[in-house]
């Protein structure tokens, strides 16, 4: 985990051979402050697949007139050579949603 905002609703993560990517839940969210959202883990935490980074209260965050939604992208689009798959769909814990070759920075 490379950061968290204080909101705890956006964190930064980087693969082992140096991907980095932007996990953000919500749209709107960041006016909640906070509220709703645990973080489990601390900056700077090796994590692996299946690990439990983030909760949050999707109805707090509905009732508060806001969307659910969950948003990830790469923050080096420059250094993606392929994308073998991309399903745009709702997807579950764990599934693989997209395959890809990476220039590695390091």
């Amino acid at each position: 985990v490379d950061f968290t905002f204080s909101t705890k609703h956006v964190l930064g993560v980087v693969s082992n051979n140096g991907l980095k990517a932007i996990i953000h839940v919500g749209i709107g969210t960041i006016n909640m402050r906070g509220a709703g959202f645990v973080s489990h883990y601390v900056d700077g935490q090796l994590f692996k697949k299946g690990d439990l980074l983030m909760s949050f209260d999707k109805k707090l965050i509905t009732k508060n007139g806001y969307q659910d939604d969950v948003i990830m992208f790469f923050t080096q689009p420059e250094n993606i050579i392929d994308v073998q798959q991309i399903d745009n769909r709702v997807v579950k814990q764990g599934e693989q949603i997209a395959k890809l070759t990476f220039r590695s920075e390091r």
